[in-house]
């Protein structure tokens, strides 16, 4: 009888943070943004290169830290702009989301036209706000003006209601690039999604314009809240990042 052999997924991009203890990202793969008062909504944070906010462990993990200086709180933000973009295909990650109030963790994707954003695309695949026990989903789509939809009505789609924790989770993007561009979402392996955003749904198609990947831990802002009474530093890890055709 011939032995059943899976399909080898032939990945577009993977890393595995298999590096060395206190290294940084693979420069390869990812680029800092860098700075303070630039991310909008009201962030509290600085974003930096140093080590000291972003580093492999040794143990093939990479950790987001965010920590309080005394001038006030650094972390970091990556993202693959200029290494990697790619429209359709399996994007997956699994991470420990930090539930701390005042943080806001987060894996999302941008479209590679930032200068035409909101019609190049936003999708944030996890958000987890504070101390919020849930982790949050968005498909964020162009209104008829050009601004950004609010999501209230049915041309953005939000979804608040997977519950989680500070273990590790595995979150799965499918984008059916060619087809209506359809996005699913799982959770942990599960054979049913939890989410499935259509153009039907958003009343727009989000056609074939590349994304790139951002990582980032904000502190406060409209989504983590006040950090006072907080103890730092705070991580975000991340086991690997995969995306497969």
């Amino acid at each position: 009888m011939a032995t059943y052999t899976a399909p080898t997924r032939q990945y577009l991009f993977v890393d595995e943070f298999t590096g060395p203890a206190g290294s940084p990202p693979d420069p390869g793969k990812w680029v800092h943004d860098v700075g303070y008062g630039q991310w909008g909504n009201n962030e509290m944070e600085t974003y930096t290169s140093d080590t000291a906010n972003c580093f492999q462990d040794g143990n093939s993990n990479l950790v987001i830290r965010a920590i309080k200086t005394s001038s006030g709180y650094s972390s970091a933000r990556i993202k693959t702009l200029g290494t990697f973009s790619a429209a359709g295909h399996t994007w997956e990650a699994r991470m420990k989301l930090p539930l701390v109030a005042g943080t806001w963790p987060a894996w999302w994707m941008m479209g590679t036209s930032p200068s035409q954003w909101p019609q190049s695309g936003e999708v944030d695949v996890v958000e987890a706000y504070g101390s919020a026990p849930f982790m949050e989903t968005s498909v964020h789509v162009p209104d008829g003006s050009g601004g950004m939809q609010s999501m209230s009505g049915q041309k953005g789609i939000r979804y608040q209601d997977n519950t989680i924790d500070t273990g590790w989770h595995t979150y799965r993007m499918v984008w059916d690039v060619p087809g209506d561009g359809a996005f699913t979402f799982y959770l942990d392996g599960a054979p049913s999604p939890y989410l499935t955003v259509t153009a039907k749904k958003t009343g727009w198609r989000y056609g074939s314009n590349p994304l790139y990947m951002l990582l980032n831990l904000a502190v406060g802002g409209t989504g983590g809240g006040s950090p006072s009474g907080t103890a730092f530093p705070v991580d975000f890890m991340i086991d690997y990042v995969r995306v497969w055709a």
